[in-house]
């Protein structure tokens, strides 16, 4: 019986990158953050992927999807996206090569698929197949950081070299959106904030902009001066918004890391945990936004697929419908000879119907 592949994620649940320890050596792993207490747990290792990693996204049914900069490796100089199952901990190589180059952030865009921000380009990759496709290209683009996509699909780009937001269509139009608004350091990454305007992480700083009248409010830390949390951000940190509408920011400078959280009503600053001092730091942020496991009445419980079957001699085709929301599906049989449920089966069939 196919069934829809769920995450084991709670809603409000923080995911970050830690990069690789260098003493001792240790790869870099994906750890799942209790919002309220602190308490990291690892979900997976990246070990066997060599490059920096750098952006994570987590689809609605809680799959994470990290980039990765193959940076000089010499083994894989292939840019590449890897899909982290919660529940198992696997990792395998969702897309690789072609259009990625040296990745730096993604998100989802309205319909699921993967945005990907990377030097001179804006990449949409097709969640379910893989295809790549350019959305955008230089321009104004020039080492596009970090990115968000609001429900109408435009998109939302830190390019921190030309010291600005730049504003995306779906359809590739740029657009300036905003220019920073101190004297060094940002923007380094956006996000769309509960009010729905555009939240902007620069040095010292958190930064809200209307969408429509591009009228700036900051949010947290002084404009030229910051406090001293806001002062440990760089260009590998980054921001994400929770249900509450207060942010948080896995903060890296080399120096200092760890997750800050901004209220968002009074700017007040604090730390929701530090990085272990063997790592280089906290890189990608991504707060679980609501998903869907059968039966716990947590959102919308996935309808089962309707499976159809024919034969042809000793051959046996089956097939289900496709189901909305599922990120794959695994076939369950038993073998020929049956000897009992411990002989019942699995495959992965990925997204296959």
């Amino acid at each position: 019986i196919p069934q829809a592949t769920f995450a084991n994620l709670a809603s409000g649940d923080l995911v970050v990158v830690m990069e690789e320890a260098v003493f001792p050596v240790s790869p870099s792993q994906i750890l799942k953050v209790d919002p309220t207490t602190g308490q990291q747990t690892t979900i997976a290792s990246l070990d066997g992927y060599d490059g920096e990693p750098g952006g994570l996204t987590i689809d609605n049914s809680g799959m994470i999807y990290v980039t990765i900069d193959p940076l000089s490796s010499e083994d894989d100089p292939r840019g590449k996206i890897l899909k982290v199952d919660p529940v198992t901990g696997e990792v395998t190589l969702f897309s690789a090569g072609g259009l990625l180059t040296d990745p730096n952030d993604i998100a989802l865009d309205p319909d699921g698929n993967l945005v990907i921000a990377q030097p001179g380009t804006i990449l949409r990759v097709n969640i379910t197949t893989g295809e790549q496709y350019f959305i955008s290209s230089y321009n104004n683009l020039v080492e596009p950081e970090g990115l968000s996509v609001t429900k109408e699909g435009v998109i939302y780009v830190a390019d921190n070299p030309t010291e600005r937001v730049l504003r995306v269509t779906a359809d590739g139009m740029q657009e300036v959106f905003f220019n920073r608004t101190i004297p060094v350091g940002g923007p380094y990454d956006t996000v769309v904030a509960a009010d729905n305007s555009i939240a902007i992480l620069q040095y010292g700083n958190v930064v809200s902009v209307d969408q429509t009248s591009k009228t700036q409010t900051i949010i947290a830390g002084d404009q030229y001066i910051g406090d001293n949390i806001l002062r440990t951000v760089g260009f590998r940190s980054r921001l994400d918004v929770e249900a509450d509408g207060n942010f948080v920011i896995a903060f890296d400078n080399f120096t200092d890391s760890g997750i800050a959280r901004v209220d968002n009503a009074n700017g007040n600053v604090s730390i929701v945990t530090i990085s272990p001092e063997d790592s280089r730091g906290f890189t990608g942020i991504a707060v679980v936004k609501q998903i869907s496991p059968p039966g716990t009445g947590n959102g919308t419980t996935l309808e089962p697929p309707v499976v159809s079957t024919s034969t042809d001699g000793l051959d046996i085709t089956i097939d289900w419908t496709s189901v909305s929301g599922a990120t794959g599906y695994t076939l369950y049989y038993a073998p020929v000879t049956d000897t009992g449920y411990g002989t019942i089966a699995s495959i992965d069939m990925k997204v296959s119907t």
